[in-house]
């Protein structure tokens, strides 16, 4: 009987663990608009609350060939973690074209975060702690654990020629 209580414990706390909240929608209390808010997946952009806005960049950005091809010319050994805010008229404009890009590349999709922010670019949780996020979007590459490089906000010359020069810079 005691193994059997156990395993029942045990299950609701393995339940409990595992049932953290991805793709919440939260409502912004000011403007009354559905945003998310922690940790999302690509799946959420299929929400009619998103997804006009997410499939109209997406479908119609063309990456640059010749820059996807100087990405692609070293492994893509490295972690991506983004920052957004479904609310956000830059992240509705950038972070479609970001995904396109990446999945031009076929970058891993196990090597890639994504982390929605409020209006004011706080979470429920502990996500951000130690990003320094003050705009968003924020693309922030890794190597291992080390932070190699960030496009914040736009990019300063083309998402895919930024992104090249991260993950090219010589350290």
């Amino acid at each position: 009987m005691k193994k059997f209580l156990l395993m029942i414990l045990f299950s609701f706390a393995f339940a409990a663990c595992s049932s953290q909240s991805v793709n919440k929608i939260i409502t912004d209390e000011p403007t009354g608009k559905k945003i998310l808010v922690g940790y999302i997946n690509r799946e959420v952009f299929s929400d009619t609350l998103f997804s006009a806005w997410y499939h109209k960049e997406y479908d119609n950005y063309k990456p640059d060939a010749s820059m996807l091809k100087r990405i692609s010319e070293n492994p893509l050994t490295f972690n991506i973690k983004v920052v957004m805010g479904s609310w956000c008229s830059d992240t509705k404009r950038e972070l479609p074209r970001f995904l396109r890009i990446l999945d031009e590349l076929r970058f891993p999709a196990e090597n890639l975060s994504m982390i929605a922010v409020d209006v004011d670019k706080r979470t429920e949780g502990k996500e951000l702690e130690g990003l320094n996020i003050e705009f968003v979007p924020t693309f922030i590459f890794y190597r291992g654990s080390q932070e190699i490089g960030r496009i914040v906000e736009m990019p300063k010359t083309t998402l895919e020629k930024d992104f090249y020069d991260i993950v090219n810079r010589k350290e």
